[in-house]
């Protein structure tokens, strides 16, 4: 299934890249190639700036300590 352009544009500027950058998946992540991945980005889209923020500083440290026990 293919996203829509207008869905394509609104996730580029989410992530801060261009929509040529998105149909390029040479160097895409994986993540953002999943379908429930996508899903989530829109959801984030959808909620107010200050709890998205607060989700995004949670996912980061998620992130952050799933590094550290790996390393």
């Amino acid at each position: 299934m293919t996203p829509s352009v207008a869905v394509a544009r609104k996730l580029a500027r989410v992530l801060g890249v261009t929509v040529d950058y998105l149909a390029d998946d040479h160097d895409l992540p994986r993540a953002l190639k999943d379908p429930d991945m996508l899903d989530r980005w829109k959801a984030l889209e959808e909620i107010a700036p200050e709890d998205r923020e607060r989700i995004l500083y949670l996912v980061d440290g998620l992130i952050r300590d799933a590094k550290a026990r790996s390393a």
